[in-house]
């Protein structure tokens, strides 16, 4: 059923729904990526709790998340002192800034081209419309009802697109700040701890 409407619609739209559709599931794609990617951090509320604990016992942090995954990419305990202990989370922190950036400014880009495909595909459509028009002349409606479905199909299609990509990378992008920011206090956290138990 889902899948009949689907290929109706295509006939209709035309071609230019074709990249259309392939810009969404790939920016779709790329968000829902990041979003695993983020993991448990999404509903974690006591990063500095936990990172302490991992200090004292490396096994004991368990889970998913860019944080945990931070930590335990530094290789933190390994270091011989606070200023190496410093050097590996702030390397691991850069790492994993950029993994979490990763993909958003494509998905800016993905978002922005979806409704410029769907006025192509509007151009198109007219182009088509007076087309026909030049052959027939305008007396009959049923012949210009392609061109114009195509165009309206087109559009809408690139607009409904757009709208929830960018609705849910802005809330991603939310996420990410927060989360860079319990980063920073993780890595705060930790170098206090090392610095207590040199002292």
């Amino acid at each position: 059923m889902i899948l009949d409407a689907l290929y109706e619609a295509m006939l209709a739209g035309g071609w230019v729904l074709i990249p259309i559709f392939l810009v969404g599931a790939v920016a779709f794609g790329i968000l829902i990526f990041i979003a695993l990617e983020l993991g448990g951090d999404l509903y974690n509320r006591d990063f500095e709790k936990r990172v302490l604990a991992w200090i004292s016992n490396p096994s004991s942090l368990k889970g998913s998340g860019v944080v945990i995954n931070m930590l335990q990419a530094s290789k933190f305990n390994e270091a011989k002192t606070t200023k190496g202990a410093f050097y590996r989370l702030q390397r691991s922190f850069l790492e994993y800034n950029t993994k979490l950036q990763k993909g958003m400014h494509m998905v800016s880009v993905l978002a922005a081209t979806a409704p410029l495909l769907g006025l192509l595909g509007t151009v198109t459509g007219m182009v088509g419309t007076f087309d026909i028009i030049t052959i027939y002349g305008n007396s009959n409606p049923v012949l210009m009802a392609g061109g114009i479905s195509e165009a309206l199909i087109t559009t809408q299609s690139g607009l409904v697109i757009a709208f929830p990509l960018l609705l849910w990378k802005h809330r991603l992008e939310d996420k990410i700040a927060w989360i860079q920011k319990q980063m920073q206090n993780a890595i705060q956290a930790a170098l206090n701890e090392n610095i207590k138990g040199e002292g």
